[in-house]
């Protein structure tokens, strides 16, 4: 009965399978991040550009024209802009989509990677960042596809009321649907990539750079819902996690990937102690003093020799048996001799 109480274990691979898995999928998975981040980059870039010449509609224009907004509303021009730029803003909305695809490759390998070496991560956080990234993606293409197909729509009827400019935006179905559904990918996401980060780093795969900028771009995508100015934390993090896969790093590659184990960073005051230890070991070996004014402290002069004993001399200056000081030395009294 205790047996059957008893959790089923997981079968744990080896640091040989690990290393092998690893470089087997590596190149790919490398690939697939670098080429998230440059579609995500590509996409920013079509989109505003698509976007910069587009008419505003000011509050004072809309104060004016309060009357008659009901027969023609003053998105009219927007929608028109929406509609002639549909397909630049389609292609920019696809190649976002597609950059959250191609990113499940380096996510996945990294949590892969980090299962590896620390078997108490938690599974369900895989299926949870996957969800994420493919509700953004497909939230992310049906956003364009709403908006440009009900602007075309728009602007071709004879209805311009602001009723029917609403039915674009507010009462749009399929934006609807992609709103909710990035709300609840970006949580997904946000949750987790945080995680894998977190204890990525923990493992010595992310430095702590990487992992800290991991977790900041999952919750800042969260809190902005996805605007394109915090996009840019999760394009560099993407892009270097592709570096750091492929076996290019600043600073060198961390030790954990080569030893297909655990290799946590020092904490502070590991750090700490260890730069201690290093100071006063500079220090002894001075000779001076430990410390910097040890070290600057000036080498202490050697002690004088004895001056040779002359064996010419009489013996005369031998201490009496009994007596507290030292008897005068012959010399002394040569000296006096002469003096006289």
């Amino acid at each position: 009965m205790s047996d059957a109480k008893q959790p089923a274990e997981v079968d744990q691979p080896s640091i040989e399978e690990t290393l092998t898995w690893e470089a087997d999928h590596r190149r790919s998975a490398s690939a697939g991040a670098i080429a998230a981040g440059l579609a995500t980059i590509v996409g920013l870039v079509v989109q505003v550009a698509a976007q910069s010449g587009s008419p505003k509609v000011t509050l004072l224009s809309a104060f004016q024209h309060a009357n008659s907004l009901e027969r023609v509303d003053l998105r009219v021009a927007q929608f028109q802009y929406l509609s002639d730029h549909g397909a630049a803003l389609l292609i920019s909305y696809v190649l976002q989509g597609s950059a959250f695809l191609a990113a499940i490759f380096g996510v996945g390998f990294l949590f892969r990677a980090t299962a590896a070496r620390n078997p108490q991560l938690r599974r369900w956080i895989l299926p949870t960042v996957l969800v994420g990234l493919v509700l953004l993606a497909i939230a992310t293409v049906l956003l364009g596809i709403g908006l440009v197909t009900k602007a075309h729509s728009f602007v071709h009827s004879s209805d311009h009321s602001h009723d029917a400019a609403n039915k674009v935006v507010i009462h749009n179905p399929i934006v609807n649907f992609a709103s909710y559904a990035r709300v609840f990918g970006a949580l997904a996401f946000a949750i987790g990539l945080a995680n894998i980060s977190l204890n990525a780093m923990r493992c010595g795969l992310l430095t702590r750079f990487l992992g800290v900028l991991g977790m900041i771009s999952g919750i800042l995508y969260v809190l902005t819902f996805g605007t394109p100015l915090y996009q840019v934390p999760f394009v560099f993090f993407i892009i270097f996690l592709g570096v750091l896969i492929g076996g290019h790093w600043f600073s060198g590659v961390p030790p954990a990937w080569a030893s297909g184990k655990a290799e946590p960073w020092p904490s502070s005051q590991e750090i700490r102690a260890q730069r201690e230890a290093e100071r006063r070991a500079r220090g002894s070996g001075g000779g001076g003093g430990g410390g910097l004014f040890g070290a600057l402290k000036p080498p202490a002069r050697p002690a004088p020799e004895p001056a040779p004993a002359d064996d010419d001399a009489p013996d005369n200056g031998a201490v009496p048996a009994g007596a507290s000081t030292r008897a005068p030395h012959p010399s002394s009294k040569k000296r006096k001799r002469k003096r006289r």
